[in-house]
């Protein structure tokens, strides 16, 4: 019953919890009808619960898209298969220990799904050509965020050329920039006089073998500097690694032998980039602002309220290395919100900002000085320069 619940009007948050309550309870319910049916008929019963399953979820998915998802199912299989034993070890305690633990995990997502934001009445895409023909009729291709969290996504300034190797430096006012930082790149490459989302481009971007060449569009890969700790989340920290995101310890000594490293590989490779750096470290939470607050007054240095005051030791550091590996330019992005989600909680309470704003301003590298106590000084002129502007922002709301 559950697994014919996914339709056109099926990705509701009721009928989500609906459909992962029932299919708890199913499974739960699966094993009560195979202890009181003889053994003849359990191969039955275990094909018939599976049968909804293939016909109400696999036909709606391309087959690329329905490959990569039963290749996930079955990995997950196997995982499973791994912890079923321990699990049935439970019913020496109780009749119904082992299938409340299969059947809890459900019934728990169910639960999680309250807090997940309401999409009746959204425009979705079913396919791929329904993808695309939606991406034609916005002139902004702004898909994902318009129809599943309605939020409209702002871009500025100057054109970002996909294909040059340049650091990307931007001020970190959520947890969850990056995730705006992504679709915000995407169409600041965006040619301006050209047709967006043609054919032609579609048959390109589908050839790429490498979902990050497709959000790129362009040459240059995007590589993240982040925190050392974040490469150890599972499946996400572990694809971070393998495209080679730069990771910082906040060890002198070792994040600069890891900047040494990742200039040297480029350098040789002659692969091209596009570095994506926070300068601040952190995200401008209460407790980081009164933190920043408290270092300008022991530094002499005027209180920021809208960003936080930059590090500037590993932004010289990778200034200076990159220019040797072909370093273009750096682009100053300045991300506003209109009512920000602070945190992936809060965004998953459903705390999403209606519009997102993006300011991009290009500086070629020749206009970047080439001593590190005047990079310092430039990077520290930038973010003065945020800070009005992010003021400004908040007294007009513009």
């Amino acid at each position: 019953m559950s697994s014919f619940l996914p339709d056109y009007w099926s990705f509701t948050a009721v009928r989500t919890i609906l459909g992962l309550a029932v299919g708890g309870i199913m499974v739960i319910g699966f094993v009560i009808v195979m202890e009181y049916v003889g053994n003849q008929y359990r191969d039955v019963v275990a094909a018939l619960y599976h049968v909804p399953f293939t016909l109400g979820y696999m036909k709606m998915f391309p087959t690329v898209v329905r490959n990569a998802a039963i290749g996930l199912s079955s990995m997950m299989a196997r995982l499973g298969s791994m912890i079923a034993p321990f699990i049935a070890g439970f019913r020496p305690y109780g009749q119904w220990c082992a299938p409340l633990a299969f059947g809890i995990f459900p019934l728990i997502s169910a639960v999680l799904c309250v807090f997940l934001p309401e999409t009746k009445n959204c425009e979705l895409m079913m396919n791929v050509e329904e993808g695309e023909a939606f991406a034609k009729r916005q002139r902004e291709q702004r898909a994902l965020f318009q129809c599943c969290c309605n939020t409209q996504l702002h871009h500025y300034g100057d054109y970002v050329n996909p294909d040059e190797n340049t650091i990307v430096i931007l001020n970190h006012r959520t947890r969850i920039d990056w995730n705006y930082l992504w679709i915000g790149l995407y169409h600041a490459t965006q040619d301006p006089d050209a047709e967006v989302c043609s054919c032609k481009e579609n048959k390109v971007l589908r050839e790429k073998r490498d979902i990050l060449d497709v959000i790129s569009r362009g040459k240059s890969k995007i590589k993240f500097v982040l925190k050392d700790e974040l490469k150890i989340v599972p499946g996400l920290g572990w694809i971070m690694q393998l495209n080679y995101f730069l990771y910082l310890k906040r060890n002198w000594q070792e994040d600069r032998l890891n900047f040494t490293q990742f200039a040297d590989y480029y350098e040789k490779m002659g692969s091209r980039y596009r570095l994506i750096l926070f300068p601040e470290g952190t995200d401008l939470s209460e407790e980081n602002q009164r933190r920043s607050e408290k270092y300008a007054a022991t530094n002499n240095l005027t209180a920021y309220k809208f960003v936080l005051h930059p590090r500037t030791t590993g932004w010289v550091e990778l200034c200076l290395r990159l220019r040797s590996a072909g370093l273009a330019s750096v682009y100053d992005v300045t991300v506003a919100y209109d009512a920000p989600a602070q945190t992936e909680i809060a965004l998953m309470r459903g705390r999403r900002p209606k519009n997102v704003y993006f300011y991009f301003k290009r500086y070629p590298i020749e206009e970047l000085p080439q001593e590190e106590h005047d990079l310092r000084v430039w990077l520290n002129q930038r973010w003065k320069e945020k800070e009005s502007s992010l003021r400004h922002f908040h007294a007009e709301g513009k």
